[in-house]
């Protein structure tokens, strides 16, 4: 399996990145939303009744509890009792012939999948989801298992299938102008073309990323992909273009006062001063990040730090 390609200064976890803290099990979007995005209702939890229930209504609230169960598990992280829950939900919708929550199932048990980096069984469930809300005829749904379908196959080294997906899933968002999921799907396709080489066609990517985020005033967002530029450009050793887009991101970061993404920009910037000659203004670069990541306790950010400053002529 084809491990992600993170970038070397790991900036994306100080700003909280798209593809590590979006969509469902992302930061500010619980696990019921998944529900609710996929079926456009969230299973409630059903009171108990005096009265006997129907055997089909037993059935049904007992695959209801299952989901219900699986979504506690997963806001606990806990992906195999999750999963576990869910497939025992799956079954008792397959018995019923519930396509829209078997297809919902399959959802939430790839994405389980995902979370516990099982990309070849996520890309299995996640494409029978696939397959059966497209049956269905639930476009909206298909939007949201195209994305992660393409994250997943990225992430198993299947980058021009991922590309089909991501492109199919950015064209479905724009049509119900989902712009968080066009945002996310843009940057997503700008990583997936610089891994093919193809880096035009990232930038264009990444220019409509960043204007978008500009529209929603994401600001984490837009220094993710000034960031992003930074790191094309100094790829191309275009390093004063590279530092013009390191510098904006550190002005983003000051601005909503990420003082982790803050130093991680300023380490950047002093590796980059070092790169073009400018040994003096790298030394004070990588002191100030220095001094930051010390303040915040930051130890690996503060050993990366140090390596740079001692490998200083």
């Amino acid at each position: 399996m084809k491990q992600r390609q993170f970038d070397p200064l790991n900036l994306t976890y100080h700003f909280k990145p798209l593809f590590l803290g979006s969509g469902v099990w992302g930061e500010g979007c619980s696990l019921l939303l998944a529900t609710a995005m996929l079926t456009g209702t969230i299973a409630p939890l059903l009171a108990s009744s005096l009265s006997p229930l129907p055997v089909m209504a037993q059935t049904t609230t007992q695959a209801e509890e299952l989901l219900e169960y699986g979504l506690e598990a997963g806001r606990n992280r806990d992906w195999d009792a999750a999963i576990a829950h869910w497939n025992q939900g799956l079954a008792i919708y397959r018995e019923l012939g519930d396509r829209p929550q078997e297809a919902q199932l399959l959802y939430l048990i790839g994405r389980a999948f995902k979370n516990k980096q099982d990309d070849d069984r996520a890309a299995e469930f996640l494409q029978a989801s696939l397959n059966q809300f497209v049956e269905l005829g639930n476009r909206q749904a298909q939007t949201e298992v195209l994305f992660y379908l393409g994250q997943t196959h990225r992430e198993l080294g299947n980058v021009n299938r991922a590309i089909e997906f991501l492109e199919s899933s950015l064209t479905l968002a724009r049509e119900f102008q989902n712009l968080s999921r066009v945002a996310e799907t843009l940057y997503e396709l700008s990583e997936s073309y610089l891994e093919i080489g193809d880096i035009d066609r990232a930038l264009r990517y990444l220019e409509q990323g960043l204007a978008l985020a500009i529209e929603l005033d994401d600001r984490t967002r837009e220094a993710s992909i000034t960031y992003k530029f930074s790191l094309v450009y100094s790829q191309l050793q275009q390093y004063n273009r590279a530092i013009g887009w390191l510098d904006r991101t550190l002005t983003i970061a000051r601005e909503i006062d990420d003082r982790s993404a803050e130093a991680t920009t300023l380490l950047a910037l002093g590796i980059t001063y070092a790169k073009i000659g400018e040994t003096d203004v790298a030394r004070v670069t990588l002191e100030d990040s220095l001094e930051i990541a010390t303040a915040t306790d930051d130890r690996d950010l503060i050993g990366r730090i140090q390596t740079e400053i001692d490998s200083l002529p």
